[in-house]
């Protein structure tokens, strides 16, 4: 890790229904963790997507809960931020699958956490919302991409065995021929015991990743999986560097909006959700 100090983060946001009837997408920006929760030490950070599906309510649902939720957790508190997203994670999918019950709605979303703290990233995610984060090298033009998620898909080859361990099918790439991804918070109808088997076809275990970071890290990037239909990350990260440099790194949002305006075009047909953090570096 390199010597340069975090000074200041600028963030932007946007996000768009897009031919979709209704947004389902939901977020969280928590740039001052530490003042929103009196909590001492490292500076930190709280960044998350929940990309909906089928409805609504579960990303709500999340994006209601969960950062009080990971604060709670006593490993949180005693710095151990893997095990504390973990267990945040499991909770939070708990929650979600309450309300659930309770209010009768089945739809689910998938999740892309990025917690900051100091110079390190901590990232935990389920399913296709992802972070990336983009990254420049000496002598070299541009920026690059550092994939921080792990995407979740039905047909891979250990979640696809996890399925079928578990009582279920992977039919034309989805599960019992439904659902195309195969982690998420909710989709009560594939999670034990409401799916008359004795374990989950959608998992609420998240894949989790510490990343450190420095001056050769620009910005971070999370987007629901919409942005991806029509680009690469490649092309993602290119955009997004070419963007803050033609706003001379003031206006975030103008980037965010740009971000989601070029996917539209491109014809992808998702609710798009984009969170831009650039990072400044003394």
């Amino acid at each position: 890790m390199d010597k340069g100090k975090l000074a200041k983060m600028e963030i932007g946001f946007h996000e768009e229904c897009g031919p979709r009837p209704q947004m389902e997408d939901a977020h969280l920006i928590i740039p001052d963790l530490n003042k929103m929760f009196k909590i001492k030490g490292d500076q930190m950070a709280l960044f998350a997507v929940f990309d909906g599906h089928g409805g609504k309510e579960a990303a709500k649902v999340a994006e209601e809960v969960f950062a009080q939720i990971l604060v709670n957790e006593t490993e949180f508190k005693a710095g151990n931020y893997e095990k504390a997203l973990y267990n945040a994670f499991l909770k939070t999918d708990q929650e979600v699958l309450k309300r659930s019950e309770a209010d009768h709605w089945t739809n689910g979303c998938t999740a892309c956490v990025v917690l900051l703290v100091g110079k390190r990233l901590y990232t935990a995610n389920l399913g296709d919302a992802e972070a990336v984060l983009g990254i420049t090298k000496p002598k070299e033009k541009g920026c690059k991409p550092v994939p921080l998620s792990t995407k979740h898909n039905p047909t891979d080859e250990g979640e696809k065995k996890r399925i079928e361990e578990a009582g279920g099918q992977v039919i034309c790439g989805r599960i019992n021929g439904i659902l195309a991804i195969s982690r998420s918070f909710g989709d009560i109808e594939f999670k034990y015991p409401y799916n008359k088997s004795m374990k989950d076809f959608v998992s609420p275990i998240p894949a989790l990743q510490m990343t450190p970071i420095g001056k050769h890290n620009p910005f971070l990037i999370l987007t629901c999986d919409g942005l991806y239909e029509k680009m690469n990350y490649e092309e993602l990260i290119t955009l997004t560097y070419e963007s803050i440099e033609k706003h001379k790194k003031k206006d975030f949002d103008a980037v965010a909006t740009e971000m989601i305006a070029e996917s539209l075009k491109r014809g992808s047909m998702d609710n798009h959700t984009a969170i831009v953090v650039f990072f400044k570096w003394k």
